[in-house]
């Protein structure tokens, strides 16, 4: 799917609303207007769920082919088994063979955090060679009517208009927990088979676009460390190379202390009192730098400050900043560049760059400096605390490194900023397609679109059925 085809898309979605409740008379429901073909089913009339095990904790083993799925590894919908892994010894595949998940298996997570919504999740299982081992808290789906597709089931159980009422009958504070019994009281639409092999085809499509789009962005950021690592190892020239304290550099290179090119100035410990969830300024934090670069939109998480601003303290356009404490793993010694002036604030914990001669070191370059190994190590080496480290300028300004002429500086910049601005694209895209895929679902899920409406020919894409 092309980026230019999402609004012929869109527009064809429009079109297809108009038209498509004259082909078939429509019923008044509990959940609204729906096809008089499509039926209005309760949870347990259709499907089953089946409770995993509380495995002691106590018989885990460092490591096998037999890992436990708990709540945390079903993230967003997919299977995460990365996620903080709990491994058991391979004889439990047989001892207790009821609760290993097979191929196709859905799941549903049924405690979470409630602040997050983090529990509600549905996975489908796909093809692994590990065995998997259902925990509590987590129940598999059983179909158990020939009315329904599996694969149509996922994605209803993915749609608004199953998790709105499904949080609702959440219980707890701190930690919510779903009822099986209140889960098998809700309303489940079941459209002829037909029609929920055709829109679970359709939500395949462009969910198996998304998860190409998301391949380029993990192979294009792999290209870009990579570029990092050969460009401040064998510069742009072909020259050869000398050994130095901070490793191989080109023979031409100088080793200086950051600190010979720069200052940095500590941010103003803004007072709490004034955080707001609206307002003029919006307070700097580092939560606003990317892991490996850049400035990112706290969006809801944006604090705002309302109180007096201090001279000196509200940040302009272009101004380099540092993270000088780990917020969150992989934080620390991330830079950005702030992207307007007169609307944030240079708050603590976050460095300043001041007094930098761009004659001697190009600013651009300075910020993909920060992304190196190499000084992103020695800032962690040289941090201090236990549970969140924290840099100060001093001890960045003392970190060496390898210093190339201006114009070489240029050079290398210009080369990573290519490689960045093409993940932007590729993450531009793949949101794109993910408002798509929500748009879709849900309209599918009530009828506002019909799949036999719709004209895939148009933008070059052929819908494919789901799987019995």
């Amino acid at each position: 799917m092309m980026e230019g085809q999402t609004a012929t898309i869109d527009e064809h979605l429009h079109e297809t609303k108009i038209t498509n409740k004259k082909k078939e008379s429509y019923k008044t429901t509990e959940l609204g207007f729906i096809p008089e073909s499509w039926k209005i089913v309760k949870f347990e009339e259709v499907l089953s769920l089946f409770n995993g095990y509380a495995f002691k904790s106590t018989d885990a083993v460092e490591s096998s082919n037999t890992q436990l799925i708990r709540m945390g590894n079903l993230y967003q919908n997919k299977l995460a088994l990365e996620r903080k892994p709990i491994f058991y010894p391979d004889s439990y595949a047989q001892k207790y063979s009821k609760y290993v998940l097979q191929e196709g298996d859905l799941i549903i997570s049924l405690t979470g955090t409630s602040e997050k919504e983090d529990y509600g999740f549905t996975v489908k299982i796909n093809k692994t060679n590990k065995n998997l081992l259902l925990n509590q808290r987590v129940a598999r789906i059983d179909i158990i009517s020939a009315d329904v597709n599996r694969d149509y089931i996922f994605y209803f159980l993915l749609s608004r208009i199953f998790l709105t009422p499904l949080f609702l009958t959440a219980k707890g504070m701190k930690q919510a927990n779903l009822s099986t019994n209140a889960i098998k009281k809700l309303n489940v639409v079941i459209p002829p088979i037909e029609e929920q092999r055709k829109i679970a085809g359709v939500l395949w499509l462009v969910q198996n676009a998304i998860a190409q789009q998301e391949q380029l962005i993990t192979l294009t950021t792999e290209l870009k460390k990579a570029l990092i690592q050969k460009l401040f190892t064998e510069g742009t020239r072909n020259e050869p190379q000398k050994m130095t304290e901070i490793g191989l550099i080109p023979e031409s290179w100088d080793v200086i202390p950051l600190g010979n090119m720069f200052q940095i100035k500590h941010g103003y410990a803004f007072d709490g009192e004034y955080f707001k969830p609206e307002g003029e300024f919006i307070l700097m934090t580092p939560g606003h730098f990317y892991e490996d670069g850049g400035f990112r939109d706290q969006k809801d998480k944006t604090k705002y400050y309302t109180g007096k601003v201090p001279d000196g303290y509200l940040l302009n356009e272009g101004d380099l900043l540092v993270a000088m404490t780990e917020q969150k793993s992989g934080l620390l010694g991330s830079s950005a560049f702030i992207p307007e002036s007169n609307k944030y604030l240079h708050n603590q914990r976050l460095g300043l760059i001041e007094r930098l001669d761009e004659s001697y070191l190009y600013k651009q370059f300075l910020f993909h400096i920060f992304n190196t190994p190499h000084i992103r190590s020695e800032i962690s080496r040289t941090a201090t605390g236990s549970k969140v480290k924290h840099t100060s300028p001093s001890k960045i300004r003392d970190i060496i490194f390898g210093l190339p002429d201006i114009q070489e500086q240029i050079e290398i910049a210009f080369l990573l900023d290519k490689v960045a601005a093409k993940i932007d694209a590729l993450v531009s895209i793949k949101k794109v397609m993910s408002e798509l895929f929500r748009t879709l679902l849900h309209q599918l899920m009530t009828a506002q679109i019909r799949v036999d409406d719709l004209n895939f020919s148009a933008f070059n894409l052929e819908p494919q059925g789901g799987d019995e």
